[in-house]
């Protein structure tokens, strides 16, 4: 089983294309991190005579829901632009949730590449060869597909929290005690991202093609969110039912915590088809999905021939 593991290793660290698609993530990740931490330019409604804020970020005067500025003011309404360098205590947070979809992305077509590149080179047939048995040869695929996310996803999240407080530094910000608990995150983060590869490399896995393994990388999470347009206009949530949407609601750990009120979904019974599903729930309903895929993958794997 080492030398299997070995192998896939050597397969996977040999090619150009490791390094230059995990180069390109982290390059995109360290400049729209950096790019997008910067001063925040919001407006503010204050009542000209009485010097009352109607509403500025975050904060919204409910009167406004029933009569317009004016006529609460009195009078006149001054409309300013607020400049401020005071970033929000959610900044790092929102922005490592944002690097996610970039960095698993390309970690999913190189792992991609692992898989249908030995099927279009005709490379399987010496891959089974070597080994005494096929799930032997999956299952390291499965280790070193696992291993290679949760390193990469590391790096990711350092690039980012690097770019964040390079960006506080240079541009003289300010960013708030960072007070969260972060082992839960970036358990959130790190399951995210190891089980979107992993499902792509499930379909790699079945369709033995490269160029429908990563089609599939790109439009199996377009037709989720088709299909939850579909299931929501009938009162259905698509994170109970759908693998994807599912993913996305385990993954969206930032909205969780930064949330203004206790998450009404979490405190509901999931049989209320309107609310999100739990965190626990969405993980096992893209669970259930991952394994289908994987038994599917695996005993096809053993009973189809290599070419």
């Amino acid at each position: 089983m080492f030398a299997q593991l070995k192998s896939e290793l050597r397969k996977l660290l040999t090619v150009r294309s490791t390094y230059i698609l995990v180069s390109l993530a982290l390059i995109l990740i360290a400049l729209f991190t950096y790019t997008g931490t910067s001063v925040r330019t919001y407006e503010e409604a204050v009542c000209a005579s009485t010097g009352e804020v109607l509403y500025t970020e975050g904060r919204t005067d409910p009167r406004l829901e029933k009569a317009p500025a004016e006529e609460i003011c009195g009078g006149t309404v001054n409309y300013n632009k607020v400049t401020s360098r005071d970033l929000p205590k959610e900044e790092l947070l929102y922005n490592l949730q944002e690097a996610l979809p970039i960095v698993v992305t390309f970690v999913s077509i190189v792992l991609i590449l692992l898989i249908a590149h030995e099927y279009r080179y005709n490379i399987i047939n010496h891959t089974l060869t070597i080994s005494n048995r096929r799930s032997k040869v999956l299952l390291s695929k499965l280790i070193v597909s696992i291993t290679v996310t949760v390193l990469v996803s590391l790096a990711a999240v350092a690039v980012s929290v690097g770019a964040t407080y390079a960006a506080v530094g240079i541009k003289d910000l300010n960013l708030p005690a960072q007070d969260y608990n972060w082992l839960y995150i970036m358990v959130r983060h790190i399951g995210y991202t190891v089980g979107y590869s992993l499902f792509c490399v499930g379909i790699a896995a079945l369709v033995r093609n490269l160029t429908a393994g990563i089609a599939a990388a790109f439009l199996l999470p377009t037709i989720d969110t088709l299909g939850g347009l579909l299931l929501s206009a009938r009162n259905i949530q698509p994170t109970k039912i759908l693998p994807f949407s599912a993913l996305d609601r385990f993954g969206n750990v930032a909205s969780d915590i930064t949330a203004s009120s206790v998450d009404v979904a979490e405190k509901l019974p999931a049989a209320a088809s309107g609310q999100p599903a739990t965190v626990l729930i969405a993980l096992a309903v893209f669970g259930a999905w991952l394994v289908v895929i994987w038994l599917v993958a695996w005993i096809l794997f053993l009973k189809r021939d290599a070419n």
